[in-house]
């Protein structure tokens, strides 16, 4: 299974986690008052890790988290109507999410009109957005509905029967 990650993912995941545990383990190490003393060719490899995990490991996780959070956050799931685009997908573009939708060029916002217009890349839909919230918005698709945090992504709240614990006495 792990062939379908061979090379570049292994490589990447790799080298950020040995970029995570040597730091861990350094900075445990020195509050505890006893700093490792690593040999040369361990500091020698942990440069270029260092290196990478900042240009371009380090980026990529936060972009992936990035996109993760907000795509996940934005479909619904469960109980959708089967074929009914309207359902699929809100619109999620709250201010407080600028900070994630930075690194996922403002998926959140765009993404759902991809799934009325799926021929459009990102960088169109990024351009068409204005017009299609407002067309968006007049015929029901839902904006902001941060319920679902709540709702488990389902598209309306779930009556979860009352259960309660009782103990008998044998």
């Amino acid at each position: 299974m792990l062939l379908v990650y061979a090379p570049l993912a292994l490589l990447h995941w790799g080298a950020w986690y040995v970029f995570l545990g040597f730091h861990a383990a350094n900075g445990i190490a020195s509050l505890m008052g006893a700093p490792i003393q690593w040999s040369a060719g361990t500091l020698q490899m942990m440069q270029v890790i260092d290196i990478a995990a900042v240009v371009i490991i380090g980026p990529n996780v936060l972009r992936t988290f990035c996109l993760h959070f907000v795509s996940s956050n934005m479909h619904y799931y469960g109980d959708v109507e089967l074929g009914n685009v309207i359902q699929q997908t809100q619109v999620l573009n709250p201010w407080w999410l600028w900070p994630l939708q930075a690194f996922c060029f403002n998926f959140g916002s765009t993404h759902g009109i991809h799934h009325f217009v799926v021929k459009e890349p990102f960088y169109i839909r990024q351009m068409t957005a204005k017009v299609a919230h407002k067309v968006m918005a007049e015929m029901g698709v839902r904006f902001n509905d941060l319920g679902t945090f709540a709702r488990a992504n389902r598209l309306e709240p779930q009556e979860h029967p009352r259960t309660e614990l009782s103990f008998s006495k044998q």
